[in-house]
């Protein structure tokens, strides 16, 4: 990965490479690596001229095949969408591709976590932290079963938002900074409790900043959503959450 720009480098050739887009945005187009795919991968830097640090990373293949549900709700939010919005993208995209406007040799992934300025992000943890500990009520635990096989678990569906890990298993699997069980937390639950401004960010990479900084675990997975059995007969999907940093 040392071969690639460094967030910085990147961010500052993408500013230098915008192009406007259909009246209310400026696109970049940028190439790299990432851990996901086995391929090298286009990802398109969109940013909103009308409301300050609005903006936006999609790869191009999500851009063209899942715009009205990745791309649409965000231009929507932050500028004017019309009927030819999608196709005025594309020729900008086109004549970026023509001209060689394009930025190379991008760590993807370093670049996506990157796109939240680092004090909004802070900000968010902050928010789910001090949440957290003040309403630890809402919060069951997953521990490990006794010697008789029972399971002792206080996770409650019905009015819990998540579980802290508690047990061998996803303690092993899961490591804190500070060695403390993690916190599963229901994904419905994440933007609501961290107070996302919608207006201005979009969850998923809020997610990838959290991932960056060592807020969410991956517990070695590429997988960043969990199924997590919480409690028996229980499985929710969640983000795993260190709440140590």
């Amino acid at each position: 990965m040392s071969n690639f720009k460094s967030v910085s480098e990147a961010m500052s050739e993408i500013s230098a490479k915008k192009q406007s887009a259909a009246g209310n945005w400026k696109v970049a187009v940028c190439l790299g690596h990432s851990d996901k795919y086995d391929h090298q991968v286009f990802l398109l830097y969109i940013e909103s001229i009308l409301i300050e640090g609005a903006s936006l990373f999609v790869t191009q293949e999500d851009f063209n095949l899942q715009f009205s549900k990745k791309v649409k709700p965000f231009l929507g939010k932050t500028g004017l969408v019309y009927s030819d919005t999608e196709r005025k993208f594309k020729e900008t995209i086109e004549y970026i591709y023509e001209t060689e406007l394009i930025v190379k040799d991008c760590n993807i992934d370093e670049l996506v976590g990157s796109v939240i300025p680092d004090e909004v992000v802070k900000g968010y943890y902050n928010n789910l932290c001090v949440f957290v500990n003040n309403n630890l009520d809402l919060f069951g635990e997953r521990k490990d079963k006794t010697s008789d096989d029972e399971e002792i678990n206080y996770y409650n569906p019905k009015i819990h938002s998540g579980a802290f890990l508690c047990d061998s298993m996803y303690m092993s699997k899961y490591k804190c900074s500070d060695n403390s069980p993690a916190l599963a937390l229901k994904i419905e639950q994440f933007k609501i409790l961290c107070d996302i401004d919608l207006n201005r960010y979009q969850v998923k990479d809020v997610v990838q900043a959290f991932i960056s900084r060592g807020y969410i675990l991956t517990g070695g997975s590429a997988t960043i959503d969990k199924d997590l059995t919480l409690s028996k007969g229980n499985q929710e999907r969640c983000y795993v959450l260190d709440l140590s940093r």
